[in-house]
């Protein structure tokens, strides 16, 4: 599910957390090229609903590090996924939900 949207600027790897199905736990590379599973350390961790928050694109990595929804490495990690993830277009929808 990842792989459905685009991504700009350099690799980041993101460990994610989900309880709920516990498959889809564990350390993803996102990149340009896409997303696919890995080992290699861990950039950020966070739970699989921060993810969703940043897949959309409504919501800055540094940002919800900063409110503690996110756990970094460093500075540099952070404004790496501020890039990757971020959209031209914020998210919106139209219809009451």
């Amino acid at each position: 599910m990842l792989d459905a949207r685009t991504y700009r600027g350099e690799p980041v790897v993101i460990e994610v957390t989900d309880p709920f199905l516990e498959h889809n736990s564990g350390r993803y590379r996102l990149s340009v090229e896409g997303a696919a599973r890995t080992t290699d350390a861990a950039d950020l961790e966070l739970h699989v609903d921060t993810l969703s928050m940043l897949y959309l694109g409504g919501w800055r990595a540094s940002d919800l590090a900063a409110a503690g929804r996110v756990r970094a490495t460093g500075e540099a990690a952070l404004e790496r996924a501020d890039l990757l993830f971020g959209t031209r277009v914020n998210p919106w929808c139209g219809t009451f939900f």
